[in-house]
């Protein structure tokens, strides 16, 4: 199946906002979460190496203003390279977005903190599925691709598996975090 279609008819998933505007799919969503508070989502890339469509600090104004227009909490997914680019964003963000989280790199950082003006973030939030791999995928495959420079089909890894993340509590009232804690679930 492809993913486009379903990028484009789904109301809970987001591509990356600064993707190109013929990407299918939106940037940003909001969701219910429970008695009648609504989450706002949003996706950006970063610049180094993932080379985006436009820069994240080039919109991520507009997007956080209208994701404030419906609720006060607002979720940043920043998914970069460059540790400096996480930062910088969860820092022009701080007291603006209820959280910042870093994705990319699949390694959860130690650096979980709230910001002076009341913005969560963590660089990394980790990586969800099996931990016994390359990023996820079979050892030997991604080994044998990195020694021989071929193509090599990837397959994903099995066991250690693991979710990753954080938890941010706040105030649902002023989208404002008062904590962050990062979790790490073992499944299997």
């Amino acid at each position: 199946m492809e993913i486009g279609p379903y990028l484009e008819s789904s109301e809970r998933v987001v591509r990356p906002a600064n993707a190109s505007a013929l990407s299918p799919g939106r940037g940003m969503t909001v969701v219910p979460v429970e008695n009648g508070t609504r989450l706002a989502v949003i996706n950006v890339l970063g610049s180094l190496f993932l080379h985006p469509a436009s820069s994240m600090f080039e919109m991520i104004d507009e997007l956080v203003e209208t994701a404030l227009r419906e609720t006060p909490l607002v979720v940043v997914d920043v998914h970069a390279e460059a540790t400096s680019e996480k930062v910088a964003l969860a820092r022009w963000l701080d007291g603006k977005a209820t959280a910042v989280f870093g994705t990319h790199t699949h390694v959860q950082t130690s650096d979980a903190r709230v910001l002076p003006l009341g913005t969560a973030f963590i660089t990394d939030a980790g990586m969800s599925g099996p931990h016994d791999s390359v990023i996820g995928v079979e050892v030997e495959l991604a080994i044998r691709r990195m020694r021989t420079g071929l193509p090599v089909r990837f397959e994903t890894a099995r066991g250690d598996v693991r979710i990753e993340g954080a938890l941010v509590d706040c105030d649902a009232e002023t989208g404002r975090a008062t904590a962050i804690e990062p979790v790490r679930v073992l499944i299997s």
